[in-house]
């Protein structure tokens, strides 16, 4: 059997994950754009993209259910951050790959090998 993330870890991995996406959508770029491109990958619903373009709500307020939305998937499935990485780091704009490559820096500190990431942390 393959060996799992560590509880803590895990946990470490979204604390990181969380306050640098953050920090992404509040200095970087506009929430639902980064959103388009988590859509595009599959990383996140249609129904999700579409609630977010729709919503009267401030940027900062769809930052924050973007995150918690995210931060969701990825406890379930560790690996799904990986996927998240994949879309910044294949997006168009330059901001957006700067940053993926920022994140795979990141989770590569707490999770090195990616494999091990891909066992749910939950039975």
């Amino acid at each position: 059997m393959a060996q799992k993330l560590s509880k803590a870890d895990g946990k470490k991995l979204r604390k990181t994950f969380r306050q640098f996406f953050g920090h992404l959508c509040c200095k970087i770029t506009d929430p639902v754009e980064i959103a388009a491109e988590l859509q595009k990958k599959g990383v996140i619903s249609i129904s999700v993209m579409k609630d977010m373009i729709m919503s009267p709500e401030s940027q900062h307020a769809k930052t924050i259910n973007l995150v918690g939305a995210l931060d969701k998937k990825i406890k379930s499935h560790p690996d799904r951050l990986f996927l998240f990485i994949e879309a910044l780091l294949e997006s168009s704009t330059p901001q957006l790959q700067e940053a993926g490559r920022e994140m795979s820096r990141k989770a590569g500190e707490v999770c090195p090998d990616r494999e091990v990431c891909k066992v749910p942390n939950s039975p």
